[in-house]
């Protein structure tokens, strides 16, 4: 009889992964376009039997001819440095000690669907040993694609850079997203607010522990969130992005649900990884929630498509010595490009740029927190994100580079009294008050 914490309810959770990131789960030995072994067909493989004797771990990846990938499961999340240790020195090992295959990727993965799964994927390099994998300089807690696993090899590095998740992949999680959000009850104008508390809560920590009384995991969330905007000089905006339980305690479990659903769909795309690449993921979140879930009209807000603030960024030649403001920003769309691109042609001067050299403002204060997570994650320790009406304010630059924004009228009041204040950008303060 199955014991109630048996790894085999992993298998689901492994498989589907595999096949969203491209891999055919198929049999390499029955089809000559599969790549997935489950545990005993990996023995009926002549070369992997011989080296592996009677041990076997739950899949093995076959990544090209003679190239492997190792994949252990344990039912506890408190098991998954053991399920790492042996996918790596175990399975990994005997693979390694024949001169026909190598075994280069080794991946633990525990937990369960109420837990969220954790994923920990190493890459053994000729220089340097086992290390974990990494996309854009951060810590994968998902799998990854064939062409990931290939440009890993090809540079013997753990590291990929540049790397944005497919459009039709990131579509689909999208989606899933949205409807684990209906299915929670969270209403449809608290969307954008719950992914951006969660993405936060995430941040600094990818494998907190996910408690199973709702009221606990709403509040260590939201204490991760207040934490973190704190660190950044950002506390004020802790109440706009909180999250809570429904008021009928009858949906908080379903509420609950839906939170621990969203952080695996999350990690399940690596998503900490994707956000610090050049694309407006939270933007296009957002825009599939306007489609499918909210009256966009009865919003008013509409996105400008991502193709065009990349071309924005190109035609006007974006660079480190520019200074880029974007009076309704939205979720930070024209900022993220301006940023990514400055960050591929002067990345020696990207953290003076992020610092001091791009602003944005929002009157809608639950896309304010999308544009907030959007500079947090991209390493923005300024965050010179602000809520409010563009034509209300006005943004003065300061001797050592600092920008505040005060209000039209006080901005006046400074002036009349002696005040010498420079307007940011120049261009803007003439349009406005001219």
């Amino acid at each position: 009889m199955m014991s109630k914490n048996s790894e085999f309810r992993l298998y689901p959770f492994i498989e589907k992964s595999l096949s969203e990131f491209g891999w055919d789960k198929r049999n390499p030995l029955r089809h000559s376009d599969g790549q997935v072994f489950t545990q005993n067909e990996a023995l009926h493989d002549n070369r992997l039997k011989a080296l592996l004797g009677d041990s076997r771990p739950e899949y093995i990846v076959k990544v090209n001819d003679d190239v492997f990938w190792v994949i252990e499961a344990k039912a506890e999340a408190s098991d998954l440095k053991l399920a790492v240790a042996e996918a790596k020195d175990i399975y990994a090992d005997k693979l390694n000690k024949g001169a026909s295959v190598r075994c280069l990727f080794a991946t633990g993965v525990a937990g369960s669907d109420n837990s969220t799964h954790f994923v920990e994927t190493y890459y053994l390099s000729k220089k340097r040993g086992w290390q974990r994998v990494q996309i854009n300089s951060i810590d994968t807690t998902g799998f990854i694609s064939r062409d990931q696993a290939r440009a890993i090899i090809d540079s013997d590095s753990p590291n990929i850079e540049n790397q944005e998740i497919g459009e039709e992949l990131f579509i689909k999680k999208a989606n899933t997203i949205n409807l684990i959000l209906h299915n929670g009850a969270i209403n449809k104008r608290n969307r954008a607010r719950v992914i951006a508390s969660l993405l936060l809560a995430l941040a600094n920590d990818q494998s907190f522990t996910i408690s199973d009384d709702p009221t606990t995991l709403i509040e260590d969330i939201n204490t991760r969130v207040r934490a973190l905007l704190r660190s950044y000089g950002k506390a004020n905006f802790a109440p706009e992005i909180a999250i809570s339980l429904p008021p009928s305690k009858d949906n908080h479990k379903k509420n609950r649900n839906a939170i621990v659903g969203c952080i695996q769909a999350l990690k399940s795309i690596n998503i900490k990884s994707a956000i610090n690449s050049g694309a407006d993921l939270l933007g296009q979140f957002y825009e599939i929630f306007l489609k499918y879930a909210n009256d966009s009209a009865e919003i008013g807000i509409v996105l400008t498509p991502r193709h065009i603030t990349k071309f924005a960024a190109r035609v006007t030649n974006v660079s480190a010595s520019d200074f880029i403001f974007d009076p309704t920003c939205g979720t930070g769309g024209f900022l993220v490009s301006a940023l990514d691109r400055v960050k591929k042609t002067s990345p020696s001067l990207v953290d003076k740029f992020k610092k001091s050299h791009i602003v944005g403002i929002e009157q809608d204060a639950e896309v304010v927190g999308l544009a907030l997570v959007n500079m947090i994650f991209r390493g923005d320790g300024n965050s010179n994100i602000h809520e409010g009406n563009c034509l209300d304010n006005v943004f003065v630059r300061g001797g050592g580079g600092e920008i505040e924004k005060m209000t039209v009228k006080s901005f006046h009041q400074k002036q009349d009294n002696g005040v010498k204040l420079v307007p940011f950008p120049k261009r803007f303060y003439d349009f406005c008050f001219a």
